[in-house]
């Protein structure tokens, strides 16, 4: 049993840290939602716990009527179905909450939402419990969001209790004030504004700003000076959502003035009281999770937003980017789902022709972002709004919007730009590095006339675009095939303009527009074949599939790294791999021609689309000197029937990039290749 906060282990003997045997079960049944008491863990298959949330088993009695719920991914019983939590740290949730209580059954509709990897044993937050889980090492991209446990090193405090810490109430006591609660020497200087303001206003100015840039102010204005001795500034950093807010402690037990200066510096990250680094890294976890419960969906009314339209009922092409999204049904059926997300809320709404500007709220994650919900403002007033709006908001003031720029994970939106009426495009709304980006979205001349947004429950997980276009293109339009250049998901970053993409020789399972599948790609030969010149070794590394594809240039190499990779799985074990190296004489005019891919199929039922469609199991290079290079990877069978197909440019292009679209579970499924006129 796992921790749906903390992530560790809920633990059936533990004598140094009890502590991680109490738990509680925030749980779901027939009759509503609940949580339990405190109950101790004792290695049953179904942890039991008193019904009575008030209730703790060391004060049962013979009349104390405990509870048996199924957790985490156990299948429900009779209706009930809970998630399991340490005591210590439902205590901390609740404190995180505070002055608000815990709305259990949106709680529960949260982690009804999350994926639960089978690999880790945990709610899949999309984060790492603070050093618990790392990202798995096998996959390479970051997008791929496929977690392992990470190694012991330098995790010491997490079996420690978060709750109860007697070191630091004992530090926390012998914190007396020995400060002066007045304005000590103050410089005052006639350019300096904030000397006409008195002492308190400056005081609760500093209150209001972080830390460090309070400290700032106070090197650029010296009527900040005295806020060094300031009681009120330093106490402030302690407060409910102070950045030492996890001093619990320091609120609970307030008597009277305390050295809070003395106290802030004493539990700094440097602290080497270990149950105080574990509180610190799960206090920030449960102000993430408080922060999604406390949001709850809205959909503007349509009484008095702008119409809500249907797909079907506007002369549009919808275009549309999601995850690898489930829909309710598919989790009821499966219970639990390992990678992707869920659509829980799914609506669609006409652009308001009078649009002031656009709002969208980004949800932080550690160092990722996702977006949660978007806002339409209009110049009568109306306020538009979808998802889980509230989060940081971010605002593009524009009269229409041509588009939208996303960057997109298998779990939901994790980034945004939005097109305006010239064009124009937004900054990045949310952080977009690391994740495959798409234009599927840009109606470039035409304007968007409707939105569809698709939510789990604490998220924005699918976006779809209506382009209102003239009926008689209408039929044509909506059975275009997918561009590979504008519709598909890109990896690092969309491929530069000019570059054909040669859609009609793309080799293995092609993506629908709708479906999740990457296309992760390198331009080998430069930008305007720039490159090619100082090509002189092309590697590659194949086992089950092919792994990598390592292109080599000579000393003359003018950028400094003398090689680019385009990977698609991490390197294997050094002697279960094949590798094989391919001369090439960039420098005397020898140009890659094509490459040969053999497709290996898998037609038995139940198996993925593009196993059935083929899978590249071998690659032969071929240049314009009539030389050739091959590789076949160990899964080939003898006497198996592969299919040969050809990559090609297009007439009167050279090949200068190569890409691969990425199944997340399986790897490559299909090769193209990107050409230029040079």
């Amino acid at each position: 049993m796992l921790c749906i906060i903390c992530g560790d282990a809920i633990v059936g003997v533990s004598v140094d840290h009890f502590w991680l045997r109490e738990h509680r079960i925030v749980y779901s049944s027939f009759s509503g939602a609940g949580v339990t008491g405190v109950g101790c863990y004792d290695d049953e298959p179904s942890p039991r716990a008193p019904a009575d949330p008030n209730a703790h088993w060391r004060n049962a009695s013979a009349d104390t009527a405990f509870e048996v719920i199924p957790v985490n991914v156990q299948r429900e019983k009779e209706g009930r179905h809970g998630f399991i939590l340490h005591d210590s740290c439902w205590n901390l949730l609740i404190a995180a909450s505070q002055p608000r209580s815990i709305c259990i059954p949106r709680l529960l509709e949260v982690c009804q939402s999350v994926p639960f990897p089978i690999k880790t044993y945990r709610l899949g937050w999309f984060h790492c419990y603070g050093g618990v889980l790392e990202l798995e090492h096998r996959r390479p991209f970051r997008w791929q969001e496929a977690y392992s446990i990470a190694g012991s090193s330098g995790m010491d405090h997490v079996p420690e209790d978060p709750f109860k810490i007697p070191e630091l109430e004992e530090l926390v006591d012998s914190m007396t004030a020995d400060q002066n609660e007045s304005s000590q020497f103050e410089r005052r200087t006639t350019s300096d504004c904030f000397t006409k303001l008195p002492w308190e206003l400056r005081e609760a100015i500093a209150v209001l700003l972080r830390t460090n840039d309070a400290l700032n102010l106070r090197q650029a204005s010296a009527s900040f000076w005295p806020l060094m001795s300031s009681n009120p500034f330093w106490a402030s950093r302690f407060a409910q959502y102070g950045e030492r807010s996890f001093i619990l402690e320091a609120r609970q037990k307030f008597r009277g003035s305390r050295n809070w200066l003395n106290l802030y510096r004493t539990t700094s990250s440097r602290c080497n009281i270990d149950a105080l680094r574990n509180r610190r890294r799960i206090w920030k976890l449960v102000q993430l999770l408080t922060a999604i419960v406390e949001t709850k969906y809205e959909r503007s009314d349509p009484t008095t937003g702008p119409r809500i339209a249907e797909p079907d009922t506007i002369n549009q092409t919808w275009n549309k980017t999601t995850g690898i999204a489930f829909t309710d049904e598919d989790i009821k059926e499966r219970k639990t789902f390992e990678v992707g997300c869920v659509t829980c809320h799914s609506d669609t709404v006409a652009m308001p022709r009078d649009l002031l500007k656009i709002g969208i709220s980004i949800l932080r994650f550690e160092e990722s972002t996702y977006v949660t919900g978007i806002r339409m403002l209009t110049r009568s007033n109306v306020d538009i709004r979808f998802g889980f709006v509230g989060h940081d908001e971010k605002w593009f003031a524009t009269t229409a919007v041509r588009g939208f720029r996303i960057a997109q994970a298998p779990s939901g939106l994790r980034a945004i730009r939005v097109a305006g009426r010239d064009g124009n495009l937004s900054p990045w709304f949310g952080n977009a590095d690391g994740f495959p980006v798409t234009d599927r979205l840009m109606g470039t001349r035409r304007r968007i006339a409707a939105l569809t947004i698709d939510t789990d429950e604490f998220k924005v997980v699918g976006l779809g675009v209506a382009l209102r276009e003239h009926k008689k293109r209408i039929a044509t339009d909506m059975r275009r095939d997918i561009q590979l250049g504008s519709d598909a998901l890109w990896y690092p970053t969309l491929p530069p303009s000019g570059t054909f993409h040669n859609d009609a020789t793309y080799v293995g399972h092609k993506p629908s527009k709708t479906q999740y599948q990457p296309q992760v790609w390198t331009h080998f030969g430069g930008h305007g074949g720039k490159d090619l010149d100082h090509l002189c070794e092309i590697s590659v590394e194949c086992l089950y599939n092919i792994n990598s594809l390592e292109f080599v240039y000579d000393r003359r190499f003018p950028d400094g790294q003398n090689k680019k990779t385009l990977r698609f799985h991490n390197k294997v074990d050094e002697s279960w791999a094949i590798r094989q190296k391919f001369k090439i004489d960039g420098a005397g005019g020898e140009r890659i021609e094509s490459f040969d891919v053999g497709l290996s199929k898998m037609e038995i039922p139940h198996v993925p689309e593009h196993w059935r469609h083929g899978y590249p199991v071998s690659l032969k290079a071929v240049t314009n000197r009539g030389r050739s290079f091959e590789i076949r990877c160990k899964t080939i069978r003898k006497n198996e029937n592969i299919r040969i197909e050809a990559l090609r440019a297009t007439e009167g292009t050279t090949i200068t990039g190569l890409y691969g679209a990425l199944d997340v579970q399986d790897g490559l499924v299909g090769l193209g290749v990107i050409s230029e006129s040079l």
